[in-house]
């Protein structure tokens, strides 16, 4: 029996595995509770790989002898084999219990934590190895081969490789490698070059290790030792692209021009995409030097046409439904956002065609393009698409609540009828228009393009038609609009891939502070907020991006909001769109199409704009209260502009000082946010010139006031504290509404007759205070061909100083 188990022993060593397993099975046969017959014939059947048998083997010499070390690792090693680390792991910790000197089983111990994920644990055994074992170069590799897994180009590492060359030198050639790779980190270039000196020596050099040796001797400063390896390198590597380049570079900064343009006309030749076509640029410059100036052209013109076909490549891999771009094209990580754009401007062909002219595309290659089957059957689709849930309860767009609610916004598919969801958002354009671009599969990838003032659906874009069908008016900005998607997507082309592979699902973010124009912040944006917070759904939100144009903080408005959900960003454009991606948000931006400032509201911003003045400016508002009556003039002065209103101002507070001696004087403005900007200044400077003007001609007597040039909220705590508005039609009404004052209004005649001016109010402020409007009479248009919309006009003093006395008749002041 010892004979049979001893030569089985010496077969199995010397690799003779069919002899092995015959001299084992023999062994069983004469004494099937012999437990290493079973061991030895385990062994064997698993350097053949046969798993299933051997498991059995090594199950039945361990059920013969539990107690066995050598046991329980043979068990525990085919487990790990068959990629089972959790059976494996009792195996190998039972085999460590019963022998804890023996290395090879906390080796096994380690990989088996290293495939479970548990590094602590896997550093903790490859390190004891190191201490018990130190003549154990496999201690030392694993060891090793995890710190460089986990990017730990440290001491320990270095010194594990060390060791490992010491005690074997031809172990591995990816030690090598691997420890230069730690000294490059260290920038240690002796040691780099004696390591690979001797991995030379004894013919273990790494091949992909070359590119490391000429770049350490470079940074020595040693070009013609650098140059001498590139070339041996090449001698073994004749394809290297890297290597061309590499001694291209080389000899460019020997000024061996000639040289230079042999090793980089090598590298266009075999790959002319390798580095985004910087060989080409190389090239160009090469040719410059020696003054070959038609070579230098074709270079750099190959350059670009290279740098133009990435950006095409790019863009048609980020529309496949499908996502699967990589960098295997030596893609640029980040591309200039402006350069793409120029880029896609000079060569992107868009279709534009309004909704209702769909059915032209019958008979054009749009239709194979898009894979349209029944053009009328597509038009109807469209026009579902434009009608879906695009009414509302009560303001908010019905979409908008859904992708509130549920995360993800719908659309019908154009190709189908059937509904799609998204939950893939592009901010590409974060100023006065807003657009969101929201990501769609159907036959082909479609961008549903969202925004403007009330948020509505405004065109759909087909990348790979270039194809727009636009459903609004507000669409005539589509084209610019699609020309930044494209150049956004495409400068952060692996931040977008990312983005569209990730299949958790997307955090909800909302868009806010985006619009120059606080009238339409109010009616459209902070309507939709009041909504939300009515239908609890404010909560929904994770963060809260606010821009520039935040009239009233964020978390005055909305305390309900916690403080840190709520991110300030600079500037909504490619930066915002950057972080949405990067971040893996899903954004919309809550809005409405019905301009509604109802009483709740109004209250709402009231007190939100008050609490976020200081002590200090209200103090200062104190001695305007002693004032009575207190009146409050709008100064406008971009369109629509009462043109002698400074003058008209003056007659008007004249003409009451005589009746009431404790007349007080507001004058509002242009107003700005805590974030102010040149628009702001400007606007700002011109009011200040009508102010100074009319209180020229003014009684001095009169206590005058301006708040031209304040904080939004800042005015609109003075709004609270004037008796009575005389405004201009437009959104300096919203200031009484806000502060549920009564007002006369004043505009050009386009705007009349005064009952529409009044319905006009009445349909965007409910609940507001009486408001009086100046008669036609009292209004003479300037003559030019403005439309009414922004027309400028002359208005009487007496007609608003009759209609301010009829008013203050019927308020209760104390004289």
């Amino acid at each position: 029996m010892n004979y049979l188990i001893k030569k089985a022993n010496q077969n199995l060593r010397n690799s003779n595995l069919d002899d092995a397993i015959t001299l084992c099975r023999q062994a069983i046969n004469k004494n099937p509770d012999f437990a290493w017959g079973y061991y030895l014939l385990g062994e064997a059947l698993l350097k053949q790989s046969d798993l299933e048998n051997s498991l059995y083997y090594y199950s039945k010499a361990l059920e013969l002898y539990p107690k066995s070390a050598w046991f329980n690792y043979g068990l525990g090693k085919v487990l790990l084999q068959q990629d089972q680390p959790s059976e494996a792991l009792g195996y190998f910790q039972k085999a460590l219990e019963i022998n804890p000197q023996y290395y090879e089983f906390d080796i096994a111990l380690g990989m088996t934590f290293e495939k479970l994920n548990d590094i602590e644990e896997a550093l903790v055994c490859f390190r004891r190895v190191c201490t018990n074992q130190p003549d154990f170069v496999a201690g030392y590799y694993e060891l090793a081969k995890l710190l460089i897994k986990l990017n730990q180009y440290t001491t320990e590492t270095i010194k594990c490789y060390q060791k490992v060359i010491e005690l074997k030198p031809d172990y591995f050639k990816e030690v090598y490698y691997d420890l230069s790779r730690c000294l490059i980190q260290g920038k240690m270039w002796m040691q780099v070059v004696e390591i690979y000196q001797k991995a030379m020596e004894i013919e273990v050099m790494p091949t992909q290790a070359y590119n490391y040796f000429q770049y350490a001797f470079a940074q020595l400063g040693q070009i013609d030792q650098a140059i001498n390896i590139c070339q041996e390198a090449i001698r073994i590597m004749p394809n290297s692209l890297g290597l061309y380049w590499n001694l291209g570079n080389l000899f460019y900064q020997q000024q061996f021009w000639d040289k230079a343009i042999s090793n980089y006309s090598k590298v266009v030749e075999l790959d002319p995409t390798y580095l985004k076509g910087r060989p080409y640029q190389k090239l160009g410059d090469a040719f410059v030097k020696l003054q070959r100036w038609d070579d230098a052209k074709k270079a750099y013109t190959k350059n670009n046409l290279q740098q133009r076909r990435i950006y095409d490549k790019i863009w048609e891999s980020l529309n496949k439904p499908i996502v699967a771009l990589d960098n295997n094209y030596n893609f640029p990580i980040d591309i200039e956002p402006q350069l793409a754009e120029v880029y896609f401007t000079k060569t992107s062909n868009f279709y534009q065609l309004e909704l209702a002219s769909i059915k032209t595309l019958d008979g054009t290659p749009y239709i194979e393009k898009l894979g349209i089957e029944n053009i009328y059957q597509f038009s109807q689709n469209l026009k579902k698409l434009v009608s879906y849930k695009s009414s509302s309860s009560k303001i908010i767009y019905e979409f908008q609540l859904d992708a509130v609610n549920n995360g993800y916004l719908e659309s019908i598919c154009p190709w189908s009828g059937e509904i799609l969801k998204s939950n893939q958002s592009f901010l590409i354009d974060g100023k006065y228009y807003s657009i969101l671009a929201y990501r769609f599969i159907g036959h082909t990838t479609y961008y549903l393009l969202i925004g403007f003032v009330g948020g509505n659906k405004l065109c759909l874009y087909f990348p790979s038609a270039g194809l727009i069908v636009k459903f609004r008016a507000q669409a005539s900005m589509a084209v610019s609009w699609c020309l930044k998607l494209q150049s956004y997507m495409v400068s952060k082309w692996l931040d977008v891939k990312n983005y569209l592979s990730e299949n958790e699902s997307k955090k909800l973010v909302s868009i806010t502070g985006v619009m120059h124009h606080f009238g339409h912040t109010v009616l459209n944006e902070y309507s939709s907020y009041q909504e939300l917070f009515d239908e609890n759904l404010l909560d929904n939100f994770k963060k809260f991006i606010v821009g520039i144009c935040e009239f009233i903080p964020f978390e005055q408005l909305f305390p309900e909001v916690e403080q840190e959900k709520i991110i300030r960003t600079s500037d909504y454009s490619f930066e915002t769109f950057t972080f949405i991606i990067k971040n893996n948000f899903f954004a919309i931006r809550p809005t409405n199409p019905k301009y509604d400032l109802n009483r709740k509201l109004a209250t709402r911003i009231y007190h939100a704009s008050v609490n976020s003045c200081s002590q200090t400016y209200l103090q200062e508002m104190e001695a305007a209260k002693k004032c009575f009556p207190l009146l409050w003039f709008e100064i406008r002065t971009n369109d629509r502009i009462w043109l002698n209103q400074a003058e008209g101002i003056a007659e008007i507070a004249n003409h009451l000082y005589s009746d009431y001696p404790n007349l007080g004087i507001i004058f509002a403005g242009w107003s700005y946010t805590d974030r102010e900007n040149v628009t702001d200044h400007r606007g700002s400077k011109r009011d200040q010139q009508v102010v100074q003007k009319s209180q020229a001609l003014m009684n001095p007597n009169i206590p005058t006031f301006t708040i031209v040039g304040h904080k939004i909220y800042e005015k609109i705590a003075w709004a609270g504290i004037a008796e009575l508005h005389i405004v201009g039609h437009g959104s300096g009404y919203i200031f009484p509404s806000i502060a549920h004052k009564q007002a006369i209004i004043h505009t050009n005649k386009g705007w009349y007759p005064v009952d529409g001016i009044k319905e006009h109010c009445d349909e965007f402020h409910k609940d507001h205070p009486t408001v009086s409007a100046v008669p036609i009479e009292h209004i003479n248009d300037y003559s030019d061909n403005k439309h009414f919309h922004v027309k400028n006009y002359y208005c009487n003093w007496e007609g608003i100083y009759n209609e301010t006395v009829k008013l203050l008749k019927t308020l209760d002041l104390k004289m």
